[in-house]
């Protein structure tokens, strides 16, 4: 799968699982669901060099375990770090239905324990090769077949809160790399997945509790009031 599907399926797991939400969680979870592929960028750095065939050495299990469970330290909350472990997997699991002709064929899903090979061949490959080959229109219309079946989907399914929060300056304002800051404020969670405080007071239990005392002292009031007759009596 080229990168279009891989990050389809990485705005997918930041939506469903993204608790924090910022445009640095989302970067993450989209680096890491086209992780595994770091290979392509090894064999054009240091050239066709045994250790970076594609998808040899770093398409498996515990490569993917390892990539996903190192960036998890970014992220401050376990249901966003266990969805980034997922993410990572579905790399795995899209391109073990890919058909591959090269040899080869398939991926060593459980290397390094087993050097046995696996493929479920069903979707289209991309063919490599020139700039010539890479921009054919074969290969454009598997990138549209990509987009179609794992982006579309997610931005049909999920335009709303997509919408609303990308709008929101919480996404595109955010302290510390906004990651592991939702840990760090156990607030309120809102609609629209901030962690926010209750009536807009900052959280200063002062001000909480001064104003939940307001209430109280106006029944005092009344009562005193309602009491004034009989006592004039």
């Amino acid at each position: 799968m080229s990168p279009v599907a891989h990050a389809g399926l990485g705005l997918l797991g930041w939506q469903i699982f993204d608790r924090r939400k910022t445009v640095w969680t989302l970067a993450l979870f989209v680096l890491v669901s086209n992780g595994l592929d770091v290979d392509f960028l090894l064999h054009a750095i240091f050239g066709n060099h045994a250790l970076f065939i594609h998808q040899y050495f770093t398409h498996n299990l515990f490569f993917t375990l390892a990539l996903s469970a190192g960036a998890c330290f970014l992220l401050g909350d376990a249901r966003s770090r266990v969805g980034l472990i997922l993410t990572g997997l579905s790399h795995l699991a899209v391109d073990l239905i890919v058909i591959d002709t090269l040899p080869p064929v398939g991926i060593r899903v459980f290397y390094p324990l087993s050097g046995i090979f696996y493929n479920l061949p069903w979707f289209p490959f991309l063919k490599r090769g020139t700039w010539e080959v890479m921009a054919s229109r074969r290969n454009l219309e598997v990138l549209a077949l990509e987009f179609g079946f794992f982006v579309l989907p997610v931005l049909l399914v999920f335009f709303r809160p997509l919408w609303k929060r990308m709008k929101s300056a919480e996404f595109w304002r955010a302290e510390d790399g906004g990651l592991k800051r939702a840990a760090e404020q156990p607030g309120r969670q809102g609609d629209d997945g901030l962690e926010q405080v209750e009536n807009g007071i900052d959280g200063d239990p002062q001000k909480l509790e001064g104003k939940k005392k307001e209430p109280d002292k106006g029944i005092e009031d009344e009562g005193e009031e309602s009491q004034r007759p009989a006592e004039d009596q």
